[in-house]
């Protein structure tokens, strides 16, 4: 190990996440960003590039996708050496966002719904990879 820490954010090429990816980064942690959008995470690695040399990994997946996470948990592990420190779960689910009053009631269910199965999706596929 190189005594780097290891941070996964999910989310984390925009918003918020791309603020946290920042902050880690500004801390000499090693950030693996992943998010479903692949502009967002080139922008990042674009922008991240010369402050940041070896510690900027984007993962391109989608939370609600198991497969995805899983394949991107396995690529971080990968990368970090079996490192990872810690997990910001901050995405949440991909698709075409309008503001609240123009939300049909059944795609605010399926954004709350998914939450909780994002964590635990998420928690679970590192507790394997971890083992």
């Amino acid at each position: 190990m190189d005594g780097i820490f290891t941070v996964l954010v999910t989310g984390g090429a925009q918003g918020i996440g791309k603020g946290l990816t920042a902050h880690f980064l500004g801390r000499g942690w090693r950030v693996a960003a992943l998010d479903c959008d692949a502009d967002a995470g080139a922008e990042l690695l674009a922008e991240f590039a010369g402050a940041a040399p070896g510690r900027l990994r984007f993962l391109p997946a989608d939370v609600a996708d198991e497969e995805q996470v899983r394949r991107a948990v396995a690529e971080l592990l990968a990368w970090s050496g079996g490192r990872l420190d810690g997990l910001v779960n901050n995405a949440g689910i991909c698709g075409a966002w309008k503001p609240l009053e123009q939300t049909a009631l059944a795609d605010w269910n399926r954004v709350l719904a998914a939450i909780p199965g994002i964590s635990a999706m998420l928690t679970v596929a590192v507790d394997d990879d971890n083992r």
